[in-house]
């Protein structure tokens, strides 16, 4: 616990300081994610503060169309969001900030994102997820697909869809989420664990949170 709390004050100073702090969809959702474990945790403390200004923060970015549009590239006209840290990180994170803040809205968003990315990064031809969506940056249509998440990773996608996937309305979404569960899972078998940590953690993590089916 002791631990958690410093890296949870770390994360603090990082958004307070003055050095850029947050500026990807990941460092938006891996902050508001860690900041509303901790605040929980250690109520009292800075943390509760800290994630409603993360909130704050990413909620521009958070388009009407379901899309994340922070990351533009050298065209301003055209953004790039990640279908991995999207439904990895930024779902699991919207639910999370909604159930702690009261913020149903927040549940929505994150509905409506499972249900984008999966319809947008789906290729039914290859039967693979795209990595990198790349969306204009007005309408917030898709206008291309780069890179694809394979083998283990998609699990890690499945596990944060599935945190969204309630109700009728998100039967597909669920179910096609369940699918890459089962793919990530025969892919975890047949390759291990990764060849890295960050591979490793995340695998660990889908596996907790997918539970003991």
């Amino acid at each position: 616990l002791e631990a958690a709390r410093g890296i949870a004050r770390g994360i603090v100073s990082w958004v307070e300081g003055t050095r850029g702090a947050l500026r990807l969809e990941r460092d938006y959702g891996w902050a508001l994610l860690a900041l509303t474990t901790a605040a929980d945790l250690f109520p009292g403390e800075r943390f509760e503060a800290a994630r409603d200004r993360v909130a704050a923060e990413f909620r521009p970015f958070l388009h009407d169309s379901g899309l994340v549009l922070l990351e533009l590239t050298r065209n301003p006209t055209v953004a790039r969001t990640a279908t991995f840290t999207a439904l990895g990180v930024v779902v699991p994170a919207l639910v999370a900030y909604a159930r702690a803040a009261g913020a149903p809205e927040w549940n929505r968003r994150a509905a409506a994102m499972v249900r984008r990315y999966l319809a947008e990064a789906w290729d039914p031809e290859t039967e693979r997820l795209a990595w990198t969506l790349f969306v204009d940056a007005s309408s917030g249509q898709v206008i291309g697909r780069r890179g694809q998440v394979e083998g283990a990773e998609l699990m890690f996608v499945a596990a944060g869809a599935a945190v969204a996937a309630g109700g009728e309305e998100m039967g597909l979404a669920l179910r096609q989420a369940r699918s890459l569960a089962d793919r990530g899972l025969r892919a975890f078998r047949r390759e291990g664990h990764g060849t890295h940590n960050g591979e490793r953690i995340k695998a660990l993590s889908a596996l907790l949170e997918l539970g003991p089916d």
